[in-house]
């Protein structure tokens, strides 16, 4: 079954009674983007794409509970500036959460990035 939408269209975290095997989106697809150049963020619910934009900092990135997130819920976060060989940027998941099995992932290539999608127990998963 294929549907037009006009205008803004929002999906809500849960749709009772229905089962989607594909979404297709022509258009725009906007995000919302969070510049971080403190030396400590803790990622909110409205974060996406996240920029580490300091050239002078290390930072870390705190990561919410995987349990108090949705499922699937994904995350980028980039080495905006390119400082990240010199200023590491630290990415640190909450309490005995992990990633890809680790206590924390470090972004040390300049301009590097990584994609990450929360499992709904207990860990998140590097993207390729």
């Amino acid at each position: 079954m294929n549907r037009a939408f006009a205008g803004m269209l929002s999906i809500a975290s849960v749709i009772a009674a229905a089962t989607i095997s594909s979404l297709t989106l022509s258009g725009k697809f906007v995000v919302h983007r969070t510049y971080v150049n403190t030396s400590s963020y803790s990622v909110l619910a409205t974060d996406y794409y996240l920029a580490a934009s300091s050239t002078s900092l290390a930072v870390t990135i705190n990561l919410p509970a995987v349990t108090s997130t949705p499922a699937g819920r994904m995350l980028i976060i980039k080495d905006k500036n390119g400082s990240a060989a010199t200023h590491n940027i630290t990415i640190s998941p909450y309490g005995g959460n992990t990633i890809d099995g680790a206590t924390s992932f470090v972004l040390d290539k300049t301009t590097s990035s990584v994609s990450l999608i929360n499992d709904a127990v207990g860990n998140w998963e590097t993207l390729p």
